[in-house]
């Protein structure tokens, strides 16, 4: 049998067992708005399809802001791709649900191919593609009506297309990287400020030199055509630059206000808004808002030191901790959450430290896989955090927790061999 025949035949084990976990969860699920989900995402596919337009009732639930709409509170591309196909589904979930764990366990399939490169073993990518298949956080966030599916798959769609660029160097995987991370960043925005990273990545990765540029610049190019046309209908309705959404002010400042520290969900969301107002009579719209709920809460961290220092601290373990807030799940949820990761834990931590040690050619590609973790950890550090924004890090973690596994297994059979001392 030969490598390609195996790489394909070892893909499609991973793909049809996460589409199968995946798919049986989506159809189980019910018909209706009980599980979690966000509700802002449906409203602008229901006005986008109804013909209404794409925007949002006033997100801050404060009719003394005088901001009625939102045009731009959330990133574009999920709501988008739902309200084109509401009226074709008649805005079922089902159908959403059963796309979202394709992409799910296509997610799967990217995360044993990214494992091949990286590490060039096939058990080790064989083994970190079926706990991505098996893991249930991951297999839960699948199907659910959110940006998760899709973000998971572009950025890790992304990462895969830059290794490649600098295994290869192929122009095409520049221009495939690009458009992945330009979509990923329009269905969650949280990326956007990890694109120049990538870029001065794509540079470094590829020699530095003339043909390096040209790489970096096409990458740069692809990702500014998919988001140009985001960036220009909020030019011509907000009368704004806006790359990327509106939202960011408000999830800086419930993360980091004077009752945030106090809250047990680690954020606070004041029912009255009006705080921000210079007087009674000002109307606000969503691009200002934003603005000054980023300058509130800068203001507030700089003046409360100690009190910033405790809640960058809390939010770092609250990304990292083994088991979801109760305040958000039930307690079974959180006790599958926790033996689902606590065993693998040491495991990532062993993989991460060998995948260094061992990295030899594929060390460009370790360093981007480097970068996106610790990119994400500041920004949930800085930002609101929540167990769930690690999962997009879960395709390249569980692939080192399977390095780990194999190397401790190695090791294990290395001492079970050898002979004992006379």
């Amino acid at each position: 049998m030969t490598d390609r025949r195996q790489r394909w035949m070892d893909m499609g084990l991973v793909f049809g067992l996460a589409l199968l976990l995946r798919l049986g969860l989506a159809l189980a699920l019910p018909a209706d708005d009980s599980v979690f989900w966000d509700q802002p995402y449906r409203v602008y596919a229901e006005n986008l399809s109804a013909g209404r337009g794409f925007w949002m009732p006033n997100p801050y639930d404060d009719p003394a802001l005088g901001l009625e709409r939102a045009y731009a509170f959330r990133p574009p591309l999920f709501p988008f791709l739902w309200g084109c196909i509401y009226d074709i589904t008649g805005g079922a979930y089902a159908p959403v649900r059963a796309i979202f764990a394709a992409l799910g366990a296509a997610t799967c399939a990217l995360a044993f191919l990214l494992a091949l490169e990286l590490t060039g073993r096939r058990a080790v990518a064989l083994l970190g593609g079926l706990l991505c298949a098996l893991y249930p956080p991951l297999i839960w966030h699948s199907v659910h009506l959110m940006t998760e599916p899709m973000f998971i798959f572009l950025s890790m769609a992304a990462v895969y297309a830059l290794v490649r660029l600098a295994r290869t160097g192929a122009w095409r995987w520049a221009a495939l990287g690009g458009a992945a991370a330009g979509l990923a960043t329009l269905t969650r925005s949280m990326l956007a400020g990890f694109l120049p990273l990538m870029a001065l990545w794509v540079w470094w990765a590829c020699g530095r030199g003339r043909r390096a540029w040209g790489m970096a610049a096409l990458f740069t190019a692809v990702v500014t055509l998919a988001m140009l046309p985001w960036i220009v209908r909020n030019a011509v309705v907000l009368r704004a630059f806006v790359p990327t959404t509106t939202d960011a002010g408000h999830g800086f400042y419930v993360a980091n206000n004077a009752r945030s520290l106090a809250d047990p969900r680690g954020f606070h969301i004041p029912k009255d808004w009006s705080f921000v107002k210079t007087h009674p009579e000002e109307r606000l719209d969503e691009v200002e808002m934003n603005r000054r709920l980023m300058r509130t809460a800068r203001d507030y961290l700089l003046e409360h030191p100690g009190e910033a220092a405790q809640l960058m601290a809390r939010r770092f373990l609250t990304l990292w901790r083994f088991y979801p807030n109760p305040e958000f799940v039930s307690r079974s949820h959180a006790l599958i959450y926790a033996l689902a990761y606590v065993p693998l834990f040491p495991f990532m931590l062993l993989g991460l430290w060998r995948l260094h040690r061992e990295a030899g050619a594929a060390w460009p590609g370790v360093l981007l896989a480097d970068a996106l973790i610790l990119y994400t950890t500041a920004i949930h550090t800085v930002f609101l955090a929540m167990l769930r924004y690690r999962e997009p890090l879960m395709p390249l973690l569980l692939p080192c927790a399977a390095l780990g596994m194999v190397t401790a297994w190695t090791a294990l059979r290395a001492r079970r061999a050898k002979p004992p001392e006379a």
